[in-house]
């Protein structure tokens, strides 16, 4: 199932799945670029995945055409789980050229902000960064 969870960015789509994931799902996430962006526009992801336990058949067919049909607009996409799989889907998506994804535990959700945003942080004081 999947769940659109506040955004920091306006370009970056930042969502929650868990349980199965569902044709609806490919297909809720597709509608809401098309009514949130302008076609064609780059854009972020960020997933804070929990306890999925796969996908349907005709689930993961729909994922992956929003995938081809998206691709050229995916700028960054962070994954945050505690999944050993989810480092591998972040570096295959490397291997795609024009998008960068890395994957995070699930305890470092602000690291993941902070990437996708394009902060570094000087130390461990939340507040030091810069861009």
């Amino acid at each position: 199932m999947l769940t659109f969870l506040p955004s920091k960015d306006p370009s970056t789509i930042a969502v929650e799945m868990y349980g199965k994931s569902t044709e609806e799902d490919a297909r809720k996430l597709d509608n809401f670029v098309k009514e949130n962006l302008l076609d064609g526009k780059e854009f972020n992801l960020l997933a804070v995945i929990e306890n999925v336990d796969g996908a349907s058949l005709k689930g993961l067919a729909e994922g992956i055409k929003f995938d081809t049909k998206r691709m050229n607009q995916f700028n960054k996409i962070a994954i945050v789980a505690d999944q050993s799989w989810s480092n591998m889907i972040a570096t295959l998506s490397n291997l795609v050229p024009g998008i960068e994804a890395k994957h995070f535990d699930s305890d470092q959700l602000d690291d993941a902000w902070n990437w996708i945003l394009g902060y570094r942080q000087l130390s461990d004081d939340p507040t030091n960064v810069i861009l």
